[in-house]
């Protein structure tokens, strides 16, 4: 007798699964009953609904042993226990994501509408007007300063034209030199030829009229 009850033992404790306080999630039924015991004949605690999270401690015979959100300890049928939340509590969860989308976003518009008030303050407008003013007068000052490039590019334009008239006038007074240079180099050898010529013709007249005594022939 003592054998069979430990054997009956062992078969409970072999059916029985125990879970180190791991969490589920009813699925997508509308509402769950939770079990005084792990058999749908016992006393129903609580209902609880689609995507409710419960802590899941054991599993026996189809039925898991769980803790609901108010802390009733009972027994749920395991096949209405997912480990993903369902559609269900994903939607509502998106939803919630986006009314805070909605609400950052609403902030930022106003705090935009902010930025466009404090510029619309006549503190700000004097500022802007200050800095306008500045750039107009930083624009004047570049204009002047390309006229002044302008009138200096037309300066050097003149001032090489003379340097280049100047050029002229030198080149022709240096081409002048060399060539009354070359005349005399050429023109003094010849006028010594003539003048030897000349010469040589003297002297041989006077030397003719030496030897004729004076005389001389016509």
């Amino acid at each position: 007798m003592k054998n069979c009850f430990n054997i009956l033992v062992l078969l409970f404790i072999f059916n029985t699964s125990s879970f180190a306080q791991e969490f589920a999630y009813v699925t997508d039924s509308l509402q769950l009953r939770v079990y005084s015991n792990a058999s749908a004949d016992s006393d129903v605690l609580q209902t609880i609904d689609s995507g409710d999270s419960v802590e899941v401690f054991a599993t026996q015979g189809g039925f898991s042993q769980v803790t609901t959100y108010d802390g009733t300890v009972g027994w749920v049928k395991s096949a209405f226990l997912v480990e993903e939340p369902p559609a269900k509590l994903l939607y509502y969860s998106v939803s919630e994501k986006n009314k805070e989308l909605e609400t950052e976003i609403d902030t930022l518009k106003n705090g935009v509408q902010d930025i466009a008030t404090v510029i619309g303050n006549e503190s700000e407008t004097n500022k802007i007007s200050e800095l306008q003013t500045a750039l107009a007068k930083e624009q004047e000052i570049n204009q002047k300063l390309q006229k002044q490039i302008a009138n200096s590019g037309s300066t050097q334009t003149i001032k090489v034209a003379n340097i280049s008239s100047h050029a002229q006038v030198g080149g022709s007074k240096i081409r002048l030199y060399y060539e009354n240079k070359i005349w005399i180099l050429i023109g003094l050898p010849l006028g010594l030829i003539i003048a030897g010529f000349l010469l040589g013709i003297k002297l041989s007249s006077w030397r003719m009229k030496k030897r004729l005594h004076g005389f001389s022939l016509k």
